[in-house]
């Protein structure tokens, strides 16, 4: 079993409360007015030298983080997005901004850490860790009651297929791996590389 299985399996069984959900969303809006607030005192502030110095070029820099053009897959269709990274050298995390058909903004933010070995020493994710993490099957329970498994460019309807428990298991093959994927009915799934976890 892989680290990250062990870390999936380990905090699968874990549900967050609507609470601090709310309480998060709370704390992603306020984020974004600040960040709109720096970008909008940042973009002022380079306005001013361009007029002021008579500089004809300008450099941007995105000091202490990785930033990248990427694709991701979003609900079967990839999507070009900017990815942040950063990491305080114990745990990385990730910013991802995209934009919809209809132009509007949109952000993901996540991260984590990988265990190491038998020490399990704990690393903040590579780069290409949180991709391949952004890669792997999504179950979305959508708006409407219908939940939605994507995985790359599949897309699969699994609304029919929940047991009278509530409980649906499906396979998934990626590229060159093959995703058990065992999800409860609006409480949540997991998913591992081997067998159905209950």
């Amino acid at each position: 079993m892989t680290n990250k299985e062990k870390y999936k399996n380990a905090f699968s069984v874990l549900h967050t409360s609507d609470d601090f959900i709310m309480e998060v969303e709370k704390m992603k809006n306020s984020y974004k007015k600040r960040k709109r607030n720096i970008v909008a005192a940042a973009a002022a502030a380079v306005a001013m030298c361009v007029v002021v110095g008579g500089s004809t070029s300008a450099y941007a820099c995105n000091v202490g983080n990785i930033q990248r053009h990427v694709q991701i897959w979003l609900k079967g269709d990839q999507t070009d997005a900017i990815m942040n990274i950063s990491s305080d050298g114990s745990v990385a995390e990730y910013e991802i901004i995209y934009q919809d058909e209809e132009g509007v903004e949109h952000t993901i933010n996540g991260g984590g850490v990988a265990m190491e070995g038998v020490s399990g020493e704990e690393r903040p994710l590579t780069e290409e860790e949180i991709m391949t993490y952004l890669n792997e099957p999504d179950v979305r329970y959508e708006e409407d009651g219908s939940v939605w498994i994507y995985c790359k460019d599949k897309k699969m309807e699994i609304t029919d297929k929940f047991d009278e428990e509530g409980v649906c298991r499906v396979q998934v093959q990626g590229e060159d791996i093959t995703y058990y994927i065992t999800a409860y009915y609006k409480e949540g799934w997991n998913m591992s590389n081997d067998k159905f976890i209950d």
